[in-house]
């Protein structure tokens, strides 16, 4: 008879410790939730604040989706050193030029939708739970 590894033992509690990681979520969302109608803006402003939210994740993913686009359009062996040595600094500024402004948006974009959420945890926190739900 052999006695079970670690291995073994984390793989028999897993569906323990994936029980109890639910219960954690739904504890942490029931908190949240108490926290926010008894702490949290009137249920008119909830609305709004939403809907900012709901904005600002939809503006900050487009503006990585841009950035990835940008990104894969100025990919170039050797990267832009190697650019500056094939072509000079003025061809490799042009092509470093859409990389350029689309990071500098998904920074604008990060930095608005950090403040909202910074303004209100709590319910950035419930829309996240909300979003993860949907899919």
């Amino acid at each position: 008879m052999t006695t079970p590894t670690d291995k073994d033992l984390a793989q028999l509690l897993q569906p323990l410790q994936e029980s109890f990681a639910g219960i954690n979520r739904s504890l942490r969302i029931l908190a949240d939730s108490k926290l926010l109608e008894t702490f949290g803006p009137e249920l008119a402003d909830r609305k709004g604040w939403t809907e900012n939210l709901k904005q600002a994740h939809e503006a900050d993913q487009q503006a990585l989706v841009d950035l990835h686009q940008a990104g894969g359009m100025a990919r170039y062996p050797g990267g832009y050193d190697q650019i500056v040595k094939d072509h000079g600094e003025d061809e490799a500024k042009k092509l470093a030029e859409p990389v350029v402004s689309a990071l500098e948006h998904r920074q604008v974009t990060s930095a608005e939708l950090a403040e909202l959420e910074a303004a209100q945890p709590v319910l950035a926190r419930l829309y996240q739970e909300y979003r993860r739900l949907l899919g």
